[in-house]
């Protein structure tokens, strides 16, 4: 997770040790994943149907993680941005949301040509979990729009923080960088599947949009905190309640 530097350029991108560590993970995972539709096989074919749920949904949960998980392997490796003396040479995903996706362009861009840099909170919502992401786009003179990719509120990715990044372009080509009022987007999984709204329908953003987005932020803060405290209430008294009906059938309680 490094960030190479060298006379007239620098270059970001993820370090050997990220993309090792990653890859290794993936394939330690894989065999595993790939046995399940065998496993699930036999015992359907034995007429354990009922026993095979759980597998099924194990494996459907899996996959879901295992294709994330490549996305990000895919990122760590094909993600390059090069901040020359004349211009940004880029490999980027074709973002669709904060999840990297499997298709990369590549961009060459003259400092010349950048008319601006534009930023915007983005708010998102899995299970009542809420998180804030931002995310930065570089805007040519000819109205070509290019993501540069997504950071969280709170922390920067330290192989390629997309915030530093964006601002280091607009150093270099010596324009503005501009702050587009905070969106509620929603789910994740929505945004890879339709796209994020379009960038010009907010409006530049304020010292009272930004009050206002981080009250609301908060807001969803608290009632993921009130809906996790319910749900482990829950969980805890059905775990109760079925070790009180064991204790019973063991007879221990008579």
């Amino acid at each position: 997770m490094t960030v190479a530097a060298t006379t007239g350029k620098t270059v970001y991108q993820a370090s050997g040790g990220r993309k090792t560590a990653l890859t290794l993970f993936l394939l330690l995972v894989m065999p595993f994943f790939v046995s399940l539709p065998f496993v699930i096989g036999m015992r359907v074919s034995h007429g354990l149907l009922s026993d095979s749920v759980p597998l099924i949904i194990a494996a459907v949960v899996i996959g879901v993680s295992l294709a994330l998980l490549l996305s990000h392997v895919v990122y760590s490796y094909r993600t390059r941005i090069e901040l020359g003396d004349t211009g940004v040479k880029m490999t980027l995903p074709d973002w669709k949301g904060p999840t990297p996706g499997l298709r990369y362009v590549k961009h060459e861009i003259p400092y010349d040509q950048i008319a601006r840099i534009e930023s915007r909170g983005e708010v998102y919502r899995e299970l009542a979990v809420p998180s804030m992401m931002r995310a930065s786009t570089v805007l040519t003179k000819t109205g070509q729009r290019i993501h540069l990719g997504y950071s969280h509120e709170t922390s920067e990715d330290p192989a390629i923080p997309v915030t530093e990044i964006a601002a280091r372009i607009a150093e270099r080509a010596g324009v503005e960088v501009r702050e587009k009022e905070c969106i509620r987007v929603g789910s994740q999984y929505k945004a890879m599947l339709k796209g994020t709204p379009a960038w010009d329908t907010a409006d530049d953003e304020t010292e009272g949009h930004r009050r206002v987005a981080g009250d609301d932020y908060a807001k969803l803060i608290q009632s993921n905190h009130k809906y996790m405290f319910y749900l482990a209430f829950v969980v805890i008294g059905l775990a109760l309640i079925a070790l009180v009906v064991d204790l019973g059938r063991s007879g221990c309680l008579n």
